[in-house]
Order: structure tokens, then sequence, then C-alpha cells
């Protein structure tokens, strides 16, 4: 009974933790004055664990060019949940290749301690955003073209002197 109410506690506290976790994200993307919808702000608060690093990349998708916004989403949700940092750098470049370098440095500055795993992610991020658009931009580029040439009707020399000069 007693090792029943041990594990209940822990699993209720493990709950509350990730969803006051959540709550922490929403509310630090909030202070730093990011203009949620509220479809996002749900998908924020509503995200558990790995999810969340794909709900802040759909706030970064959404902020589109603002490098600034997609800066301070990256450096808030990294410091209110750092041990997601590298995920959400990662899902972030995903989201805006071209701004892998200040995301990787909002996400470092947030969490310092998870900066080898933020350089990793981003640079995998970036590997694989890379090779996408190279793949998409080189599909229909080949051009395949065959000759035939038919070879039972060409003369071939089988012998005689070859054509040689005689004397």
């Amino acid at each position: 009974m007693r090792k029943t109410l041990v594990s209940i506690s822990l699993a209720a506290a493990l709950m509350s933790g990730q969803a006051m976790a959540d709550d922490a994200t929403l509310q630090a993307l909030q202070n730093a004055g990011i203009k949620l919808s509220t479809e996002l702000a749900d998908k924020v608060k509503a995200a558990e664990g790995e999810d969340l690093a794909e709900a802040i990349a759909a706030v970064v998708s959404a902020l589109g060019d603002d490098a600034a916004a997609v800066q301070a989403t990256v450096q808030a949700a990294a410091q209110a949940a750092p041990a997601q940092a590298a995920a959400i750098a990662a899902a972030a470049v995903k989201a805006a290749p071209a701004q892998a370098e200040s995301i990787k440095t909002a996400a470092m500055t947030a969490a310092p301690a998870q900066s080898a795993q933020i350089e990793s992610s981003v640079a995998t991020a970036v590997a694989a955003a890379t090779q996408t658009t190279t793949t998409n931009t080189n599909t229909n580029t080949t051009t395949k073209e065959t000759t035939t040439v038919a070879t039972g009707s060409i003369p071939s020399s089988s012998g005689g002197s070859g054509g040689g000069v005689s004397e």
C-alpha cells in the first residue's frame, strides 16, 4: 500500500511538473512580448515533453521573417525548459533555416549547460534542411537520351590488305 501511494504521488508530481513547465514556457513567451494566437498559445500550453519543441517550431513558423521575435521566442522557451533546449533549437531551425545561427545563439544563451547538445542538434537540422533543399532543386533535372545504331548493315573489313598502299 505504501509503495502504491508513493508511486501515485510521484506520478502526479511528475505530471504536474510538466504541466507547470509548459505553463512556464507560455508565460515566458508572453513576457518576452511574443504575440500568440489563441491556437498557438493552447498548443504551447498543451505540449508535453518532446511536443514542446514542435509547438515552438509552430510559433517560429508563424513569426515568419521577424528575426528578433524568432530569437526572443527560442531564448524564452529554452530558458523556461532548459532540458528541451536542443530539441527546441533544432525544431526552430527546421521552421526557419535561414535564421539558424541566431536561433543557436539564443538557445545557447538561455541554456548554456546544454551548449554541446544545442550545437549538435542545430548542425544536424541545418544539414537536413540543406539536403532537403538540394534534393528538391535537383528532382527533375536528369534527362536520359538513348541513341540506337543498327550494326547489321555496316560493312566490316574482315580480309584483304586493309586498304594499304601496294608497291
